[in-house]
């Protein structure tokens, strides 16, 4: 299987992405980035997680924050490293 992760800014820009080829892999990135409870139904950052595994990606969840959490751009930076078989 294969999953998507887009963190969207304010305006829709993609500020982060990553794809992942396992569950534990989307795990991992989404517990590093949920670790605080930023949530915010109306807020206007979005990380989206897609399903890529059939003909057409699929939505799986959409989690909506007022702002950036902290330390979302690390966890993006750190599941890159991990997929390059590089560390920070």
């Amino acid at each position: 299987m294969k999953y998507r992760i887009d963190f969207r800014g304010p305006q829709e820009a993609i500020l982060y992405t990553a794809v992942c080829s396992s569950i534990p892999e989307v795990e991992i990135l989404l517990q590093q980035v949920l670790q605080y409870d930023w949530a915010d139904e109306h807020g206007d950052y979005t990380m989206t997680l897609y399903d890529l595994s059939s003909e057409y990606e699929q939505v799986v969840h959409v989690y909506r924050f007022k702002m950036e959490p902290p330390y979302t751009q690390d966890a993006f930076a750190a599941h890159h490293a991990a997929q390059c078989g590089t560390s920070r």
